[in-house]
Protein backbone atom coordinates (compact mmCIF):
# COMPACT_ATOMS: atom_id res chain seq x y z
CA UNK A 1 0.00 0.00 0.00
CA UNK A 2 1.42 3.50 -1.02
CA UNK A 3 0.43 7.25 -0.92
CA UNK A 4 1.96 10.62 -1.94
CA UNK A 5 0.59 13.96 -2.17
CA UNK A 6 2.29 16.66 -3.46
CA UNK A 7 1.40 20.27 -3.24
CA UNK A 8 2.38 23.77 -5.08
CA UNK A 9 2.27 26.99 -3.70
CA UNK A 10 0.11 28.26 -6.71
CA UNK A 11 0.25 25.54 -9.12
CA UNK A 12 -2.05 22.57 -7.52
CA UNK A 13 -2.27 19.59 -5.69
CA UNK A 14 -1.42 15.97 -6.67
CA UNK A 15 -2.68 13.27 -4.69
CA UNK A 16 -2.10 9.41 -5.38
CA UNK A 17 -3.39 6.07 -2.99
CA UNK A 18 -3.10 2.65 -4.13
CA UNK A 19 -2.34 -0.97 -3.33
CA UNK A 20 0.14 -3.30 -5.38
CA UNK A 21 0.33 -7.32 -5.20
CA UNK A 22 3.26 -9.06 -6.30
CA UNK A 23 3.56 -12.67 -6.86
CA UNK A 24 6.37 -14.84 -6.10
CA UNK A 25 7.10 -15.39 -10.35
CA UNK A 26 7.45 -11.06 -10.67
CA UNK A 27 4.15 -10.17 -11.51
CA UNK A 28 2.69 -7.41 -10.44
CA UNK A 29 -0.91 -6.38 -10.63
CA UNK A 30 -1.72 -2.70 -9.35
CA UNK A 31 -5.02 -0.27 -8.21
CA UNK A 32 -4.37 3.04 -7.98
CA UNK A 33 -6.54 6.59 -7.67
CA UNK A 34 -4.39 9.42 -9.05
CA UNK A 35 -6.10 13.08 -8.31
CA UNK A 36 -4.54 16.34 -9.26
CA UNK A 37 -6.74 20.25 -8.77
CA UNK A 38 -4.81 23.31 -10.59
CA UNK A 39 -6.80 26.15 -9.68
CA UNK A 40 -10.58 25.31 -10.27
CA UNK A 41 -10.35 21.99 -12.08
CA UNK A 42 -9.84 18.57 -10.64
CA UNK A 43 -8.58 15.64 -12.69
CA UNK A 44 -9.07 11.91 -11.60
CA UNK A 45 -7.65 9.02 -13.12
CA UNK A 46 -8.45 5.47 -11.73
CA UNK A 47 -5.90 3.12 -12.61
CA UNK A 48 -5.91 -0.67 -13.54
CA UNK A 49 -2.40 -2.02 -13.85
CA UNK A 50 -0.39 -5.39 -14.69
CA UNK A 51 3.11 -5.83 -15.02
CA UNK A 52 4.72 -9.06 -16.04
CA UNK A 53 8.57 -9.62 -16.46
CA UNK A 54 9.99 -10.85 -19.22
CA UNK A 55 13.80 -11.66 -18.44
CA UNK A 56 12.79 -12.10 -14.76
CA UNK A 57 15.68 -12.73 -12.28
CA UNK A 58 14.58 -14.75 -9.54
CA UNK A 59 17.24 -13.89 -6.60
CA UNK A 60 15.03 -10.18 -7.56
CA UNK A 61 11.69 -11.36 -7.50
CA UNK A 62 11.58 -13.05 -4.59
CA UNK A 63 11.19 -16.97 -5.96
CA UNK A 64 14.82 -17.74 -4.64
CA UNK A 65 13.69 -15.97 -0.98
CA UNK A 66 10.83 -18.33 -0.66
CA UNK A 67 12.76 -21.04 -1.91
CA UNK A 68 15.38 -20.19 1.07
CA UNK A 69 12.42 -19.98 3.46
CA UNK A 70 10.96 -23.67 2.79
CA UNK A 71 14.31 -24.92 3.18
CA UNK A 72 14.93 -23.36 6.05
CA UNK A 73 11.66 -24.69 7.64
CA UNK A 74 12.33 -27.86 6.21
CA UNK A 75 15.93 -28.10 8.12
CA UNK A 76 14.70 -26.67 11.37
CA UNK A 77 11.79 -29.92 11.82
CA UNK A 78 14.99 -32.16 10.59
CA UNK A 79 16.76 -30.87 13.36
CA UNK A 80 14.23 -30.69 16.13
CA UNK A 81 14.17 -34.63 15.28
CA UNK A 82 18.44 -34.69 15.40
CA UNK A 83 17.95 -33.11 18.86
CA UNK A 84 15.07 -35.67 19.65
CA UNK A 85 17.49 -38.52 18.40
CA UNK A 86 19.79 -37.20 21.26
CA UNK A 87 17.43 -36.45 23.98
CA UNK A 88 16.78 -40.26 23.56
CA UNK A 89 20.16 -41.44 23.49
CA UNK A 90 21.04 -39.03 26.60
CA UNK A 91 17.99 -40.62 28.49
CA UNK A 92 19.03 -43.93 27.67
CA UNK A 93 22.65 -43.87 28.88
CA UNK A 94 21.21 -42.09 31.79
CA UNK A 95 19.04 -45.06 32.81
CA UNK A 96 20.83 -47.77 31.61
CA UNK A 97 23.48 -46.07 34.21
CA UNK A 98 21.04 -46.36 36.96
CA UNK A 99 20.05 -50.11 35.93
CA UNK A 100 23.82 -50.16 36.29
CA UNK A 101 24.44 -48.88 39.68
CA UNK A 102 21.24 -50.16 41.29
CA UNK A 103 22.24 -53.77 39.90
CA UNK A 104 26.07 -53.33 41.56
CA UNK A 105 24.50 -51.94 45.00
CA UNK A 106 22.36 -55.11 45.14
CA UNK A 107 25.64 -56.81 44.48
CA UNK A 108 27.13 -55.34 47.08
CA UNK A 109 24.90 -56.91 49.72
CA UNK A 110 26.01 -60.23 48.00
CA UNK A 111 28.92 -59.69 48.67
CA UNK A 112 28.71 -58.34 52.38
CA UNK A 113 26.40 -61.33 53.03
CA UNK A 114 29.17 -63.44 51.41
CA UNK A 115 31.76 -62.18 53.54
CA UNK A 116 29.89 -62.47 56.72
CA UNK A 117 29.50 -66.03 56.57
CA UNK A 118 33.07 -66.47 55.54
CA UNK A 119 33.72 -64.69 58.73
CA UNK A 120 31.41 -66.77 60.37
CA UNK A 121 32.85 -69.80 59.58
CA UNK A 122 36.67 -68.63 60.29
CA UNK A 123 35.83 -68.30 63.07
CA UNK A 124 34.38 -71.96 63.65
CA UNK A 125 37.54 -73.33 62.12
CA UNK A 126 39.33 -70.66 65.13
CA UNK A 127 37.23 -72.90 67.79
CA UNK A 128 38.17 -76.08 66.52
CA UNK A 129 42.06 -75.13 66.17
CA UNK A 130 42.13 -74.80 62.38
CA UNK A 131 42.46 -71.23 62.01
CA UNK A 132 44.75 -68.57 63.51
CA UNK A 133 44.06 -64.98 64.68
CA UNK A 134 45.86 -63.91 61.96
CA UNK A 135 42.45 -65.44 59.84
CA UNK A 136 40.14 -63.76 61.94
CA UNK A 137 42.09 -60.51 61.79
CA UNK A 138 41.73 -60.91 57.46
CA UNK A 139 38.01 -62.03 57.46
CA UNK A 140 36.71 -59.46 59.58
CA UNK A 141 39.42 -56.56 57.33
CA UNK A 142 37.11 -58.82 54.49
CA UNK A 143 33.90 -57.90 55.94
CA UNK A 144 34.68 -54.10 56.69
CA UNK A 145 35.87 -53.69 53.09
CA UNK A 146 32.51 -55.16 51.52
CA UNK A 147 30.51 -52.07 54.05
CA UNK A 148 32.79 -49.59 52.22
CA UNK A 149 32.17 -50.64 49.06
CA UNK A 150 28.64 -50.77 49.58
CA UNK A 151 28.74 -46.78 51.13
CA UNK A 152 30.69 -45.90 47.94
CA UNK A 153 28.13 -47.88 45.57
CA UNK A 154 25.56 -46.20 47.02
CA UNK A 155 26.85 -43.01 46.69
CA UNK A 156 27.31 -44.06 42.92
CA UNK A 157 23.62 -44.77 43.20
CA UNK A 158 22.46 -41.59 43.92
CA UNK A 159 24.31 -39.55 41.32
CA UNK A 160 23.13 -42.00 38.71
CA UNK A 161 19.40 -41.44 40.05
CA UNK A 162 20.19 -37.62 39.74
CA UNK A 163 21.30 -37.91 36.32
CA UNK A 164 18.53 -39.58 35.12
CA UNK A 165 16.75 -36.80 36.75
CA UNK A 166 18.36 -34.05 34.96
CA UNK A 167 18.11 -35.27 31.33
CA UNK A 168 14.28 -35.94 32.14
CA UNK A 169 14.12 -32.08 33.33
CA UNK A 170 12.93 -33.49 36.95
CA UNK A 171 13.53 -31.70 40.18
CA UNK A 172 16.43 -33.65 42.20
CA UNK A 173 13.61 -34.12 45.07
CA UNK A 174 11.52 -35.73 42.89
CA UNK A 175 10.82 -39.10 43.52
CA UNK A 176 12.02 -41.63 40.91
CA UNK A 177 11.42 -45.34 40.21
CA UNK A 178 13.37 -48.07 37.65
CA UNK A 179 13.04 -51.49 36.91
CA UNK A 180 16.47 -52.36 37.91
CA UNK A 181 16.26 -55.67 35.35
CA UNK A 182 19.44 -55.57 32.52
CA UNK A 183 17.19 -56.55 29.59
CA UNK A 184 18.99 -58.99 26.88
CA UNK A 185 20.72 -56.83 24.99
CA UNK A 186 19.11 -56.23 21.00
CA UNK A 187 21.24 -55.72 18.45
CA UNK A 188 18.65 -57.20 16.14
CA UNK A 189 18.95 -56.77 12.19
CA UNK A 190 21.63 -54.17 11.72
CA UNK A 191 24.43 -56.77 12.63
CA UNK A 192 22.90 -58.99 9.51
CA UNK A 193 24.21 -56.09 7.19
CA UNK A 194 27.48 -55.70 6.41
CA UNK A 195 29.80 -52.99 6.74
CA UNK A 196 29.37 -51.40 3.14
CA UNK A 197 25.61 -51.48 3.87
CA UNK A 198 25.05 -49.70 7.08
CA UNK A 199 27.70 -47.26 5.52
CA UNK A 200 25.72 -47.01 2.39
CA UNK A 201 22.76 -46.65 5.02
CA UNK A 202 23.67 -44.00 6.63
CA UNK A 203 24.76 -41.68 3.96
CA UNK A 204 21.37 -42.08 2.74
CA UNK A 205 19.66 -41.48 6.14
CA UNK A 206 21.38 -38.95 8.14
CA UNK A 207 19.83 -36.00 8.74
CA UNK A 208 22.45 -33.44 9.32
CA UNK A 209 23.88 -35.18 5.08
CA UNK A 210 20.33 -34.45 3.85
CA UNK A 211 20.15 -30.71 4.90
CA UNK A 212 23.65 -29.81 3.22
CA UNK A 213 22.51 -31.96 -0.10
CA UNK A 214 19.26 -29.27 0.10
CA UNK A 215 21.48 -26.53 0.97
CA UNK A 216 23.65 -27.30 -2.15
CA UNK A 217 21.07 -27.62 -3.96
CA UNK A 218 19.96 -24.24 -3.19
CA UNK A 219 23.52 -22.74 -3.62
CA UNK A 220 23.60 -24.01 -7.45
CA UNK A 221 19.78 -22.33 -7.94
CA UNK A 222 21.68 -19.22 -6.91
CA UNK A 223 24.84 -19.35 -9.04
CA UNK A 224 22.24 -20.40 -12.07
CA UNK A 225 19.95 -17.54 -10.84
CA UNK A 226 23.28 -14.65 -10.72
CA UNK A 227 24.07 -16.20 -14.27
CA UNK A 228 20.55 -15.61 -16.00
CA UNK A 229 21.20 -11.97 -14.15
CA UNK A 230 23.50 -10.58 -16.65
CA UNK A 231 20.76 -10.03 -18.78
CA UNK A 232 18.57 -6.90 -18.10
CA UNK A 233 15.37 -7.15 -16.76
CA UNK A 234 12.62 -6.04 -19.08
CA UNK A 235 9.04 -5.65 -17.79
CA UNK A 236 6.12 -5.13 -19.96
CA UNK A 237 3.30 -2.94 -18.28
CA UNK A 238 -0.44 -2.92 -19.09
CA UNK A 239 -2.57 0.12 -18.28
CA UNK A 240 -6.02 0.46 -18.12
CA UNK A 241 -7.48 3.63 -16.54
CA UNK A 242 -10.83 5.07 -15.85
CA UNK A 243 -10.84 9.27 -16.36
CA UNK A 244 -12.99 11.79 -14.60
CA UNK A 245 -12.80 16.06 -14.52
CA UNK A 246 -14.99 18.31 -12.39
CA UNK A 247 -14.48 21.73 -11.15
CA UNK A 248 -14.05 19.77 -7.59
CA UNK A 249 -12.93 16.19 -6.02
CA UNK A 250 -16.22 15.27 -5.87
CA UNK A 251 -17.45 15.70 -9.44
CA UNK A 252 -14.01 14.45 -11.04
CA UNK A 253 -14.88 10.95 -9.18
CA UNK A 254 -17.45 10.75 -12.15
CA UNK A 255 -15.64 9.13 -14.27
CA UNK A 256 -16.93 9.61 -17.80
CA UNK A 257 -14.05 8.87 -19.55
CA UNK A 258 -10.95 5.78 -20.33
CA UNK A 259 -7.38 4.98 -21.76
CA UNK A 260 -5.91 2.08 -22.25
CA UNK A 261 -1.18 1.59 -22.60
CA UNK A 262 1.15 -0.75 -22.92
CA UNK A 263 4.76 0.49 -21.74
CA UNK A 264 8.00 -1.49 -21.46
CA UNK A 265 10.74 -0.96 -18.67
CA UNK A 266 14.68 -2.18 -18.47
CA UNK A 267 16.59 -1.96 -15.67
CA UNK A 268 20.02 -1.10 -17.09
CA UNK A 269 21.78 -1.36 -13.74
CA UNK A 270 24.31 -4.92 -14.12
CA UNK A 271 26.14 -4.51 -10.88
CA UNK A 272 24.06 -6.51 -8.79
CA UNK A 273 25.12 -9.58 -11.23
CA UNK A 274 28.81 -8.97 -11.67
CA UNK A 275 31.74 -11.35 -11.63
CA UNK A 276 32.52 -10.67 -8.57
CA UNK A 277 29.08 -11.97 -6.80
CA UNK A 278 29.29 -14.57 -8.89
CA UNK A 279 32.54 -15.89 -7.96
CA UNK A 280 31.26 -15.06 -4.05
CA UNK A 281 28.68 -17.71 -4.81
CA UNK A 282 31.16 -20.08 -6.39
CA UNK A 283 32.95 -19.82 -3.00
CA UNK A 284 30.02 -20.16 -0.53
CA UNK A 285 28.94 -23.35 -3.04
CA UNK A 286 32.89 -24.79 -2.78
CA UNK A 287 32.54 -24.40 1.29
CA UNK A 288 29.53 -26.26 1.54
CA UNK A 289 30.57 -28.84 -0.69
CA UNK A 290 33.66 -29.70 1.26
CA UNK A 291 31.63 -29.33 4.33
CA UNK A 292 29.24 -31.93 2.68
CA UNK A 293 32.27 -33.96 1.98
CA UNK A 294 33.91 -33.64 5.63
CA UNK A 295 30.59 -34.83 6.92
CA UNK A 296 30.20 -37.75 5.04
CA UNK A 297 33.68 -39.14 5.82
CA UNK A 298 32.70 -38.43 9.83
CA UNK A 299 29.73 -40.11 9.61
CA UNK A 300 31.01 -43.06 7.72
CA UNK A 301 34.05 -43.15 10.65
CA UNK A 302 31.13 -43.23 13.47
CA UNK A 303 29.44 -45.66 11.54
CA UNK A 304 32.25 -47.60 11.51
CA UNK A 305 33.55 -47.37 14.71
CA UNK A 306 30.11 -48.10 16.45
CA UNK A 307 29.80 -51.57 13.99
CA UNK A 308 32.85 -53.22 15.59
CA UNK A 309 32.29 -51.68 19.05
CA UNK A 310 29.06 -53.65 18.78
CA UNK A 311 30.82 -56.72 17.37
CA UNK A 312 33.38 -56.07 19.90
CA UNK A 313 30.81 -55.95 22.87
CA UNK A 314 28.95 -58.85 22.35
CA UNK A 315 32.38 -61.04 22.49
CA UNK A 316 32.98 -59.50 25.32
CA UNK A 317 29.69 -60.28 26.67
CA UNK A 318 29.89 -63.53 26.22
CA UNK A 319 33.34 -64.10 27.88
CA UNK A 320 32.50 -62.17 30.45
CA UNK A 321 29.27 -64.95 31.07
CA UNK A 322 31.49 -67.62 30.69
CA UNK A 323 34.16 -66.22 32.98
CA UNK A 324 31.45 -65.51 35.86
CA UNK A 325 30.54 -69.21 35.52
CA UNK A 326 33.83 -70.34 35.87
CA UNK A 327 34.78 -67.98 39.24
CA UNK A 328 31.15 -69.11 40.98
CA UNK A 329 31.84 -73.06 40.26
CA UNK A 330 35.71 -72.37 41.57
CA UNK A 331 34.36 -70.73 44.25
CA UNK A 332 31.85 -73.54 45.49
CA UNK A 333 34.70 -75.43 45.76
CA UNK A 334 36.96 -73.46 47.54
CA UNK A 335 34.69 -72.75 50.10
CA UNK A 336 34.09 -76.77 50.71
CA UNK A 337 37.62 -77.71 50.89
CA UNK A 338 38.02 -74.80 53.42
CA UNK A 339 35.42 -75.88 55.17
CA UNK A 340 37.40 -79.40 55.56
CA UNK A 341 40.79 -78.16 55.81
CA UNK A 342 42.17 -78.65 53.09
CA UNK A 343 43.24 -74.87 52.00
CA UNK A 344 43.51 -71.88 53.90
CA UNK A 345 41.60 -68.62 53.89
CA UNK A 346 44.06 -66.84 51.00
CA UNK A 347 42.15 -68.60 48.23
CA UNK A 348 38.79 -68.49 49.62
CA UNK A 349 39.42 -64.36 49.78
CA UNK A 350 40.72 -64.65 46.52
CA UNK A 351 37.75 -66.08 44.91
CA UNK A 352 35.08 -64.15 46.58
CA UNK A 353 36.79 -61.01 45.18
CA UNK A 354 37.25 -62.72 41.25
CA UNK A 355 33.37 -63.25 41.52
CA UNK A 356 32.52 -60.12 42.53
CA UNK A 357 34.75 -58.09 39.70
CA UNK A 358 33.32 -60.84 37.22
CA UNK A 359 29.69 -60.36 38.23
CA UNK A 360 30.40 -56.35 37.52
CA UNK A 361 32.37 -57.04 34.52
CA UNK A 362 28.90 -59.06 33.23
CA UNK A 363 26.96 -56.33 33.94
CA UNK A 364 28.91 -53.71 32.66
CA UNK A 365 29.36 -55.74 29.26
CA UNK A 366 25.30 -55.97 28.86
CA UNK A 367 25.24 -52.08 29.68
CA UNK A 368 28.15 -51.21 26.80
CA UNK A 369 25.95 -53.28 24.57
CA UNK A 370 22.49 -52.16 25.11
CA UNK A 371 24.13 -48.53 24.44
CA UNK A 372 25.83 -49.63 21.56
CA UNK A 373 23.22 -50.82 20.36
CA UNK A 374 21.56 -47.13 20.83
CA UNK A 375 24.60 -45.71 19.24
CA UNK A 376 24.45 -47.80 16.35
CA UNK A 377 20.98 -47.37 15.43
CA UNK A 378 21.62 -43.33 15.88
CA UNK A 379 24.93 -43.24 13.76
CA UNK A 380 22.84 -45.31 10.99
CA UNK A 381 20.17 -42.51 10.68
CA UNK A 382 17.48 -45.21 11.78
CA UNK A 383 17.04 -44.38 15.97
CA UNK A 384 14.16 -42.09 14.93
CA UNK A 385 11.96 -44.90 13.17
CA UNK A 386 12.89 -47.18 16.16
CA UNK A 387 12.77 -44.96 19.22
CA UNK A 388 8.82 -45.62 20.38
CA UNK A 389 10.70 -49.62 20.50
CA UNK A 390 12.97 -48.26 22.29
CA UNK A 391 11.40 -46.29 25.01
CA UNK A 392 8.89 -48.99 25.71
CA UNK A 393 11.92 -50.33 27.44
CA UNK A 394 12.68 -48.23 29.97
CA UNK A 395 10.25 -48.35 32.95
CA UNK A 396 10.83 -45.09 34.72
CA UNK A 397 8.43 -44.12 37.59
CA UNK A 398 8.19 -40.35 38.79
CA UNK A 399 5.09 -38.76 40.87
Amino acid sequence: FNSNARTGAELGSYYQVGVTKRSITGSELGVGLHTASFGSDSLSELRFSYTLPFFKNPAATGELGLSQAQLGYRQNNRLRTLAAEELIVNIASAYYQLVLATQTAQLSESEINMARRFERTTRLLHRNGRASNFDIRRAELNTAQALRAQDAREMGLRHAENQLRLVLGWGFTQPLAIDSTIPEPEIGRLLDLSLEELLDRALESRIELTNLREQLEHSRRRIRSADRGERPNIDISLQYSLIGEGRDLGSSLNFNDQRFGIGVSMDMDFRRTSRIKQRRLRLQYDSAKRAYEQLADRIRADTQREYFLARENITALGFATRSLKLAEQQQRLMEIRYRNGGTDATEVLRLQHEVAAARNVELNAKVNLILTQFRLHKANGVLREQWKHYIKKLSIVGS
